[in-house]
């Protein structure tokens, strides 16, 4: 349910016969928290999943479950006895008065309160039972401090939840009138499912990755999120592309991912928020609105600070990334030789930044700065040109002794093509060839991550093979920028269709196309309906305006 911390899902990688009441606030364990079923009943012989309520039916019996607000559920036993039993064997259990049991872990927040809704509550040490066989009676499942249940019946809170999402999908089958009737379903499920906040560390609305085991926001997965809700709820979408700019420290640099209950500075993101804000701009006139645009003017500055004045050991003009986290291909084959390193897709990011800033400038009232934005970015530019292509193709490089930090066979160097407009006939020419060669990246269901000819390729190796949605994106943003508006259709025909069959995964199989990780991830969906225009319409978003 929008805005809520607490989930409800099946546990796919160890218990499959139980669903969970789960805990969102933390990207750790334990998030399953409570298991819902029926006194003596196994695997439950039917499932029917709906936006906001689930049943869980046997002969003559069924469990039901309905969110009753955000941080509430109730829970209905038929024909049986309901049955919660508390899955972290560390988790705290006990009476809080004369009605209620709470649950309470050292490492999950906040305290479960559970409260029968007419009948009462049975305690066994960890089981927690209700009900008798056909009476039909209800519990109460809250987050304490949270909003307390609305009250109203079971039936009311179904209608609800109902309702709510059938208006939410009919905002996408409006702007989608060709997608795929399941797929646009499933795509914005999640969209409206995965929200959450404000709560704790989260200061907006945020859309999660995932209410299943990705259960944050990493500081470039929210600015894809961004774009794929700019005219589905342009003020959301606006949360999405500012939510790390409340957290900036004061050199420039983003935190990594930020919960519910914690914000995390191990590592960051590349600068993707210029790349993001152009096209936020070309979608919807909310965002054109000088007011906002002032809002993130500076802060998009000082996050272009701190990749070039801290992020520069070699001060070669030329950022680096410190980890491959920072990339957000984390073990990218692009830096198995060493990091620091520059990576040409780490240039292309700045040079669109800066290329966004030069054309805020004269909108937000200071027209002085463009010149030294596109100068900055000229030079990114030329420098990327000099340390990053030997002539044939596109690499990183080691800081200092600038050699190659790979053999070639990682896709993200040649990513850089997104700033074709920058580059050589010939190093257009090569970042075609190289993204259309069938068998090398290109795979039917679209652009593998790690070649499927290197010997470091592995089918469900992260970011070594997995096709992923926003790799997917960049790769048809340097097609189109190179000059190949045919290829870049294509790679975003593959895509679709794969999510058309296969649904939102994390990543994918690249040569079988099978959901890999995490099976319902925003990011994926906002790739898709990203690619959804491309695909259904052979175009793409032009820019708000030409690059100064």
């Amino acid at each position: 349910m929008p805005g809520s911390l607490l989930g409800i899902s099946a546990e796919t990688r160890v218990d499959r016969d139980r669903f969970f009441v789960r805990s969102l606030h933390r990207f750790a364990d334990p998030r399953d928290l409570i298991g819902i079923g029926l006194v003596g009943r196994p695997k439950p012989e039917s499932v029917d999943l709906r936006p906001g309520s689930l049943s869980m039916g046997w002969s003559g019996a069924s469990i039901e479950a309905v969110f009753s607000g955000c941080d509430s559920l109730r829970l209905r036993a038929e024909g049986g006895v309901g049955e919660l039993v508390v899955a972290p064997p560390d988790a705290r259990v006990e009476w809080s008065g004369d009605s209620d049991v709470v649950v309470t872990h050292p490492s999950v927040s906040p305290v479960l309160k559970i409260s029968a809704v007419g009948g009462g509550l049975n305690l066994c040490e960890r089981v927690i039972t209700f009900g008798a066989e056909g009476s039909g009676e209800e519990v109460c499942l809250e987050e304490l401090g949270g909003k307390p249940d609305a009250g109203g019946s079971f039936e009311l809170h179904r209608e609800a939840r109902s309702r709510e999402f059938g208006e939410w999908l009919s905002r996408y089958e409006r702007l989608y009138p060709h997608a795929d009737a399941a797929a646009l379903t499933e795509a914005a499920y999640l969209f409206w499912s995965c929200q959450a906040g404000p709560r704790g560390s989260l200061r907006r609305r945020a859309v999660l990755m995932s209410k299943n085991w990705m259960t944050g926001i990493w500081s470039w997965d929210n600015c894809f999120n961004a774009i794929a809700l700019a005219d589905i709820d342009p003020e959301l979408a606006w949360d999405q592309f500012c939510f790390f700019f409340d957290w900036q420290a004061e050199d420039g640099r983003l935190p990594d991912l930020i919960t519910a209950s914690g914000v995390d500075w191990g590592m960051t993101k590349p600068p993707v928020y210029g790349w993001t804000l152009s096209k936020l701009r070309a979608l919807h006139p909310f965002f054109r609105d000088a007011r906002r645009l002032r809002e993130v003017y500076e802060p998009m500055v000082r996050q272009v600070r701190f990749w070039l004045e801290t992020r520069d050991s070699d001060e070669d003009g030329l950022a680096e990334y410190a980890h491959g986290c920072d990339s957000g291909w984390d073990n990218g084959t692009a830096f198995i030789d060493g990091l620091p390193c520059a990576s040409p897709d780490l240039a292309a990011w700045l040079i669109l930044q800066l290329e966004e800033l030069a054309r805020l400038a004269p909108v937000i009232g200071h027209p002085e700065d463009a010149a030294v934005w596109t100068d900055k970015a000229r030079r990114i530019a030329e420098a990327m040109s000099v340390r990053c292509w030997d002539g044939r193709r596109w690499q990183a490089v080691q800081s200092h002794s600038h050699r190659p930090s790979s053999e070639g066979n990682c896709l993200l160097p040649w990513l850089a093509g997104m700033v074709g407009h920058r580059m050589s006939e010939t190093q257009r020419a090569a970042v075609v060839r190289l993204l259309g060669e069938e068998g090398r990246f290109l795979t039917s269901f679209g652009p593998a991550t790690e070649s499927i000819r290197s010997p470091l390729y592995e089918a469900d190796g992260y970011w070594r093979g997995p096709i992923w949605g926003p790799s997917t994106v960049m790769a048809v943003e340097a097609c189109r920028a190179c000059g190949a508006p045919g290829l870049a259709d294509e790679i975003a025909r593959r895509f679709v269709r794969m999510g058309n069959q296969i649904g939102f995964a994390e990543n994918y199989d690249a040569l079988t196309g099978r959901g890999l990780r995490d099976p319902g991830y925003t990011w994926a969906a906002a790739a898709w309906l990203l690619l959804q225009r491309t695909a259904a319409s052979a175009r793409t978003t032009q820019e708000p305006s030409s690059v100064p």
